[in-house]
């Protein structure tokens, strides 16, 4: 202190150029905030709002995939305005049964407006009859329709095949939940413990939501077989649904009885007659894998005189010389 208690005007000329920068500094972040904010951006440590959403008259948006002559995937799936989605696999697809799960609609929905799928609506490649069909359906208000057919896929515009493309990837993101107690029988199920026989059962729904179809097939080795395979067992098969009970039916005309199914676990217990098959469930892809795997291994193995031999002729046919 001085000697009138005041500070000297040394420290007191230090106090006020300390005020001044700081207010300065004050200022130039005031002002630097005001110009991001000018500018559309946000100032550091707000975050910015996401984009508002663009409302959307389409009601639903349905993707129908049909079979072929081959392996072609069999599905439908629905995307409803109120969020709710629903899926049907009835073949060649990993999940096979009635499942449902929950949807962003708007912003599918305002992704689909983006695309003018108006512009492609009509039928391709409609000659063909063993190719994959398609009907890709959008509703609107007012029940206004957009749809797009086709009888070979490979026909369609790049551009509808990356909306089919869009809205399996849309699907893939559901979290789906079987629809009813049969579903947990539906799909492809495999017993290949006994490296002599392979059993495959594979089931799908019908358009009766408590009845199921599809075939129980039990493949064996023999020497009279073409290539080397015999099919033991090729049953055609019914299951119903009857409160939480499920029965099975073999329904080939001359051997259709009663076929006990149950859920055992991750497993389907399947008994025919005195032999009972614990068969775990599998995608598909592996079931395919499987199954021609078996076969090429028996193939590869036959006797190539065995056509001779089971025909009663001479076995193995005698060399001749020259």
């Amino acid at each position: 202190m001085g000697p009138h208690g005041l500070e000297p005007l040394s420290k007191i000329t230090h106090m006020v150029a300390k005020c001044i920068i700081v207010t300065a500094l004050l200022f130039e972040v005031a002002a630097s905030s005001a110009c991001a904010k000018s500018a559309g951006r946000p100032s550091e440590g707000l975050l910015p709002s996401p984009p508002a959403i663009p409302a959307s008259t389409i009601q639903s948006i349905t993707l129908d995939r049909g079979g072929c002559y081959g392996s072609c995937p069999v599905y439908r799936v629905t995307f409803e305005r109120d969020g709710s989605a629903t899926y049907k696999g009835v073949a060649f697809v990993d999940k096979i049964g009635l499942f449902s799960g929950r949807a962003d609609f708007n912003l599918i929905a305002a992704w689909l407006e983006t695309q003018n799928l108006h512009r492609y609506a009509g039928a391709y490649g409609m000659n063909w009859i063993d190719a994959d069909t398609l009907t890709l359906t959008v509703v609107r208000d007012a029940n206004q329709k957009t749809v797009v057919q086709s009888k070979n896929s490979s026909y369609l515009p790049l551009e509808v095949r990356g909306i089919v493309a869009a809205l399996n990837g849309f699907a893939d993101n559901v979290a789906w939940r079987r629809a009813s107690s049969l579903d947990a029988y539906m799909g492809s199920f495999v017993d290949d413990r006994n490296a002599a026989r392979l059993v495959l059962v594979d089931t799908y729904p019908t358009a009766m939501r408590n009845v199921a179809r599809g075939s129980l097939l039990v493949l064996t080795p023999s020497v009279c077989a073409p290539g080397g395979i015999k099919r033991s067992i090729d049953e055609a098969i019914e299951l119903r649904l009857a409160g939480s009970r499920v029965t099975a039916f073999s329904v080939n005309p001359n051997t259709k009885s009663p076929l006990p199914f149950a859920i055992a676990g991750r497993h389907v217990v399947v008994r025919v007659g005195a032999d009972s098959y614990l068969l775990r469930r599998v995608s598909f892809a592996d079931r395919e894998t499987l199954s021609s795997a078996f076969i090429q291994r028996y193939r590869e193995n036959q006797d190539p005189y065995w056509k001779q031999y089971c025909s009663g002729h001479a076995y193995p046919p005698k060399s001749t010389s020259l």
